[in-house]
């Protein structure tokens, strides 16, 4: 949980560039931007909240299940991903408008769909096995 909670600092600290923009695409008051752009944090709080009560509640049940392993071990993977796109993947950022993407960037977003596909059915999966 706590790589996947560093992981999401990057994206939501890249908000603070956006809000003038926001701000005035949308005609929001300082109160209504200060709501929304501290949603995704809160709303991340109460889901890891609720994983890990839902986790504790079959601890050892959940220990054993090779699916939770596999959802686990993705989101660890996921959260590398994340981090590695963020410190290489972006260096040249600038450039992407002019031409295609860079490989690094296909073969991260690919590898993140995969991962991510493979979470959720991994979570599903839990559901049947335990």
């Amino acid at each position: 949980m706590w790589l996947v909670g560093n992981a999401l600092r990057l994206p939501i600290l890249a908000v603070p560039p956006v809000i003038p923009a926001l701000r005035g695409e949308l005609h929001l008051s300082g109160t209504q931007i200060g709501i929304l752009t501290g949603l995704p944090v809160f709303l991340f709080a109460i889901a890891a909240l609720a994983g890990m009560l839902m986790f504790s509640s079959k601890a050892l049940t959940y220990y054993g299940n090779i699916p939770f392993r596999l959802k686990m071990v993705c989101l660890l993977l996921a959260g590398i991903n994340m981090a590695m796109f963020h410190w290489l993947g972006t260096r040249h950022l600038e450039t992407w408008d002019r031409g295609r993407p860079p490989r690094s960037a296909k073969l991260a977003g690919g590898a993140s769909l995969l991962l991510w596909v493979t979470i959720v059915a991994a979570g599903r999966w839990v559901g049947f096995t335990t």
